[in-house]
């Protein structure tokens, strides 16, 4: 028999086959009692999980509120650090504790502190500008504490840095009293 016959003798056998079987009793009842039950066990869920919509709302501010926290106690953690960072900057990066008297150091974290606020009160193109100008101010600093570590003596180094350090104190003052005359949205 090849493979031909083969299929012929299924297909014979297959056309004999009955083609519905009728249940031995009506399905449908325990179908339709089923469905209606997982409608009523759905329509349950739903009403436990509604809220009212003053919950809803309540949750909102809720949630906002915590948010609006967050953020201002990690930007004030981190301007707090900024300024600290900005002390650090003369007392050890530019080794420089040695040179600028205390008064110096109280003076620029106190205008480091007005500087952050007055930035914020900046246009961005403003802003840019201003900070380019301080890192040059910051750049130059850091050089003449280089020199003056290798060359602690060196009085005409000491001159550069106090007189590098007014003109940051300046400049700082500067920015802060720019931002007085601007309106607090940035403009």
């Amino acid at each position: 028999m090849n493979e031909r016959e083969i299929d012929e003798a299924l297909d014979a056998q297959l056309a004999r086959l009955q083609r519905d079987i009728e249940p031995g009793r009506d399905l449908w009842p325990d179908i339709a009692a089923r469905l209606q039950e997982d409608d009523e066990a759905e329509t349950s869920v739903e009403q436990r999980r509604s809220y009212p919509a003053w919950w809803q709302l309540g949750a909102a501010v809720v949630l906002v509120a915590v948010s609006s926290l967050t953020t201002y106690l990690v930007m004030s953690r981190e301007a707090a650090t900024q300024r600290v960072a900005a002390v650090a900057l003369v007392e050890h990066e530019l080794g420089a504790e040695r040179f600028l008297p205390a008064s110096y150091v109280k003076a620029r974290q106190e205008l480091s502190a007005a500087y952050d606020d007055s930035l914020a009160r900046l246009s961005p193109a403003t802003r840019q500008v201003v900070e380019t100008n301080l890192r040059e101010i910051e750049r130059s600093l850091k050089e003449i504490g280089d020199a003056l570590s290798r060359d602690p003596g060196n009085a005409t180094l000491q001159q550069l840095l106090v007189a590098a350090s007014a003109q940051e104190l300046q400049y700082l003052d500067e920015v802060r009293r720019l931002a007085l005359n601007v309106p607090s949205n940035g403009a």
